[in-house]
Order: structure tokens, then C-alpha cells, then sequence
């Protein structure tokens, strides 16, 4: 025996039926309709806002994936059977690096059961094949020097921990504007430009030592700062997804120098200029040895 509804059944709903042969009852069952699934939506695209197809969609907590259509496009959750429960998610788009044109941007996400979730547009980092990528690790005595000398970082006083679990791994950085960067961050502090580091997902305990050349428009020197100029250092806090200060640090020969930094993620190392006020109040507290947190 089949049973063939004449119309639509709706997500969620409990169905109710009755067997009867010649007037006489001979069984009576209810059986459910899955609930509404949970679906995550949103879009791919890379710096030039080109769509990317075919990069993979991970969330890892749950194991569900999906690769990117033609036009950068994926929907997942459809089939997850159970549902997505509510609650907060992993989402990491090109897991692994496997399409080495472009980078990884991991993010953290609060779906809501039985909803259409937008994620809206993701904007994956093009990888530069012209910037070499340099292998780093905990505790590393040398300086690091990336992005072809114009960031170097002192990792001495650092523990590092990698996607992969190991505590070294190859890392590349390259200039990138506050635009291509998917995380908020406060209203007062405007940041100005960031390294973006690849891979995504660097974790750093410790303090790190960090020397930036200031990126000027056009190479026009009137852009660089005064010498002594304090500027804000920026770093992404991946527990609140938020760009929050870091430190202080100063310009120095045309470069920020930012000691002690007390960095938890490689993702994102930038800074922003503050008024004159906040310049009088920076110089005063660094010269008792404190941190701007």
C-alpha cells in the first residue's frame, strides 16, 4: 500500500491517517513531516568583486559543505535532515587553501533554526603570485620578513598555533584596504591600511614585536606621517569578530614600529591615525610603560 498526498505538504506539520476497507477501520497512524530546514546562503566573490565558482563552503562543526556555483552562489542545509539547530557556527570558505588563487576567511556565524540564513557577500583575498610565502614558527629567533620586507615580525616572545595544530607553517602577507576586510570596528578608530595574512587562522599567545612600512598613495612622501606620529595598532580579536586596537606603536623612519604586542590572531595587522588629543594621552600612558587595550 502507497499513500500519495493530493497537495503539498507543509515542513513541520503531523499528518494523521485512516485505513478502512468495506466501511470496517483497519489502522490508524500519524506520521511527521521533516521540520523547515535551516538554509545558509550567501555569495563568493573575490577583491575585484569578480563571482568565484567551484571554491568550497566548510562548516566543519557540522560537517556540511558545498562548492560555489557559476555565479559564486551556494545554499546549504538542505541536506542536513535533522535541521540546523540555533546556535553560534563555523564557516570557512576555501578550507586548506585548495584553490591556491586565493585565500581562506574563516568567520563565525548565529543561525536561526528553520530560517533562510544570508550571509550575504564573502569577499575571498586574490593571492598574489608575485609575494613568495615564508614559513614561520613558535618562538622564532630570526625576524620574520614578509611581503617582500615591508612587514617583519618578531615572533620571540610568540607561541603559534596554525589550523593544522603544528606550531609552524608557511604564512604570506599583502597590503589590503579597510573595504576588503569583513569584520566590524569600533566607530571611534578608523582604520587606515592592514597586512592581510594567509592562511587565516593563526593563533598567537605571547607578544609580538611588529615593523611596517606606511603604504603612500601614488608613492606621494607628503602622505608618511611626521616622525614621533602615535598611531593606533589594530589586530582582529576572533572570539567578537571584531578589528579592536592592540597597542601603540610610532613612526619611525617611515615606518611603524610597535613593540610587545600582545596579538591573538596573524589574520589582519593594521593601524589608524588618532587626533591630537589621543596623541597627548598615548604619549603620556606608553612612557609609564602601560598598553592601549
Amino acid at each position: 500500500m502507497s499513500l500519495i498526498p493530493n497537495k503539498k505538504l507543509n515542513y513541520g506539520s503531523e499528518i494523521f491517517v485512516g485505513v478502512s476497507y468495506l466501511g470496517k477501520d483497519l489502522e490508524r497512524f500519524s506520521y511527521k513531516i521533516r521540520p523547515l530546514p535551516t538554509l545558509v546562503s550567501g555569495g563568493v566573490l573575490d577583491t575585484l568583486r569578480q563571482p568565484i565558482a567551484n571554491i568550497e563552503i566548510l562548516m566543519p562543526g557540522i560537517g556540511l559543505s558545498q562548492l560555489s556555483n557559476q555565479n559564486g552562489g551556494y545554499n546549504l542545509g538542505y541536506e542536513y535532515l535533522s535541521g540546523i539547530p540555533d546556535g553560534q557556527y563555523q564557516i570557512v570558505f576555501n578550507a586548506g587553501m585548495q584553490n591556491r588563487r586565493y585565500g581562506i576567511l574563516e568567520k563565525k556565524v548565529i543561525l536561526q533554526s528553520g530560517r533562510l540564513n544570508s550571509l550575504g557577500i564573502n569577499i575571498l583575498p586574490l593571492i598574489n603570485p608575485d609575494v613568495p610565502f615564508r614559513q614561520v614558527k613558535t618562538a622564532q629567533k630570526n625576524k620574520a620578513i614578509l611581503a617582500s620586507g615591508d612587514l617583519t615580525l618578531d615572533l620571540t616572545n610568540a607561541t603559534l598555533a596554525f589550523p593544522n595544530g603544528r606550531e609552524y607553517g608557511d604564512i604570506q602577507a599583502t597590503y589590503t584596504t579597510r573595504q576588503n576586510i569583513p569584520f566590524s570596528s569600533l566607530q571611534a578608530v578608523t582604520p587606515t591600511w592592514f597586512f592581510a595574512i594567509q592562511p587565516q587562522g593563526v593563533s598567537v599567545a605571547g607578544s609580538v614585536d611588529v615593523s611596517l612600512f606606511i603604504p603612500h598613495d601614488e608613492g606621494q612622501i607628503q602622505h608618511i606621517p611626521d616622525e614621533g606620529i602615535l598611531v593606533l595598532m589594530i589586530g582582529l580579536e576572533r572570539q567578537t569578530q571584531q578589528l579592536l586596537p592592540i597597542g601603540v606603536g610610532v613612526v619611525v623612519d617611515g615606518k611603524i614600529q610597535a613593540n610587545d604586542l600582545p596579538i591573538t590572531s596573524l589574520d589582519y595587522i593594521g593601524y589608524a591615525y588618532v587626533d591630537a588629543e589621543s596623541q597627548r594621552y598615548f604619549s603620556a600612558v606608553t612612557k609609564r610603560g602601560n598598553y592601549i587595550v
